[in-house]
Parts: structure tokens; C-alpha cells; sequence
């Protein structure tokens, strides 16, 4: 049976995306050759992770986030129970592991790669807990997405923020139209 998605609840706290394994996957995602990759890519986010569970805690858990921005710069995460990884290229061994408090409270996490080098360093609360260098992905289309994205795993993540400075680069008849308005106001406030 092919997982079904299931779409995140707000609630006052933050948005939860609970899943369960096998049945239910949820994420949210921003794909396309039309991200910009900043020589100094930033990724940051408030999260609290109650509980969690895999069949392969190993290497799934019901909360992740992936950044891939092309060109062999990329890299998954994984927060678990007390717990945070990330994975190697092929995504079937962890590439490192801090045991951290992920549940008791909210915290702030900050994911900084400095893109030409691959070298990336991974804080929780101000304090670096995790460094080294993106395993990539070749050169697949750049996308960042974050939740639930495996049905091997489920569990509770409570997602207050998510942000990242790799901005999409707006469509031409997006841009023609920014720049039309940016003009018309303009000339409105000209006159």
C-alpha cells in the first residue's frame, strides 16, 4: 500500500505534522531549477519533536529536512528522540549523530553551508552540534523540503518557523509584473 500524504495541522503552539509509519507522509517542499544557491546557504527553524519512531531508526525518523541545491551540494537531517543525524550520499548510513534534547522544549536550529566548499555546520539553541561536508546528491534538480518524508517512520514534529535564504528567482511574467507595479507607483508617487 503507497503511503497517502497528509497535510499538517496549525494549532496555537505551531503547525504539528504528525504521520505514522507505513500509512501517512507529510512535508512540505520547494523545488526547481529556479532556486538561487547564495555562496553561503542558511537554513534555520524552531522545532520541538515530543515523539518518534521507525522501523529504521537508523537512518529514518518521523521529523527531517533535506536541502539539496544542486551541483553535489546537498544534504539530509534527521531529529529524533534526543536526537539529531544526518546521512551519507545514498542515504542508508548516518554520517553523524549529537544527542541533544529534541522534545522537552522548542529550540532553535541553524543549518549554515558555505556552498563552494561544502562545508556545513548545524546548531541547535546557538550551539554548534554537528560540522562537516555536505554528502550531496550529483546534480538533481535543487529542492528543500521538511516534515515527514519517508513512510518507513512516524512520530509528532511541532514546527513554529522555517526559513532559508535560497530564494526562488521569480518567473518572467512574475518579474514583468513587479516591475510594471514597481513602476506605476512610482509615477504615482511622482505626481
Amino acid at each position: 500500500m503507497a503511503p497517502m500524504f497528509q497535510p499538517g495541522v496549525l494549532n496555537p503552539d505551531g503547525l504539528h505534522i504528525s504521520t505514522s509509519p507505513h500509512l501517512f507522509m507529510s512535508y512540505y517542499e520547494q523545488s526547481g531549477a529556479n532556486i538561487v544557491r547564495p555562496e553561503n546557504f542558511v537554513l534555520s527553524f524552531r522545532l520541538r519533536v515530543p515523539y518518534d519512531y521507525s522501523g529504521y531508526p537508523e537512518i529514518r525518523s518521523g521529523t527531517m529536512f533535506n536541502a539539496n541545491l544542486g551541483d553535489n551540494v546537498g544534504i539530509t537531517f534527521g531529529i529524533a528522540n534526543d536526537e539529531i543525524y544526518f546521512l551519507n550520499t545514498e542515504n542508508t548510513m548516518r554520517g553523524g549523530t549529537a544527542f541533544v534534547d529534541t522534545g522537552r522544549a522548542f529550540h532553535d536550529y541553524l543549518l549554515v553551508i558555505h556552498t563552494p566548499t561544502r562545508q556545513f555546520t548545524f546548531h541547535q539553541d546557538g550551539i554548534q552540534v554537528l560540522s562537516g561536508i555536505t554528502p550531496g546528491y550529483g546534480n538533481s534538480p535543487p529542492s528543500i523540503w521538511w516534515g515527514d518524508g519517508t513512510q518507513y517512520a512516524g512520530g509528532l514534529g511541532i514546527w513554529q518557523t522555517f526559513e532559508h535564504n535560497a530564494a526562488a528567482v521569480p518567473e518572467p511574467a512574475s518579474l514583468a509584473a513587479l516591475v510594471i507595479g514597481a513602476l506605476i507607483l512610482a509615477r504615482k508617487r511622482a505626481n
